[in-house]
């Protein structure tokens, strides 16, 4: 069920990846966008579908993601790719916690 929203993320970052080349973006920030996409992709395996590998790996991606955003708005970066991968840290972020309320609201503990 969790597969098909982090597969069209990890197709958001990777086409976010395509755009910023194209547009000559700033090149870190294009790469680890690509990188964050290729992690993404790999998250929505059938390996990654215990409760715990889906909280841990898209919220660390979802943190990541934000330490990205954070270091690029730091070097002056207001750009709109910039813009696009704190949507993409925030939608990370809000598949994990939907992964925790789930588990949670399924068996009642809460990790």
């Amino acid at each position: 069920m969790f597969r098909v929203p982090a597969i069209a993320l990890s197709f958001g970052l990777v086409l976010l990846w395509v755009a910023g080349v194209s547009h000559k973006e700033t090149a870190w920030l294009t790469w680890l966008d690509l990188v964050a996409g290729v992690i993404a992709f790999g998250s929505a395996t059938p390996l990654a579908e215990s409760r715990r590998a889906g909280i841990i790996g898209w919220g660390s991606l979802a943190f990541g993601l934000l330490i990205v955003w954070v270091v690029a708005l730091a070097k002056g970066e207001r750009s709109w790719l910039t813009s696009w991968t704190f949507v993409a840290a925030c939608a990370f972020l809000m598949l994990a916690g939907s992964r925790w309320r789930k588990a949670e609201l399924r068996t009642g503990d809460s990790l």
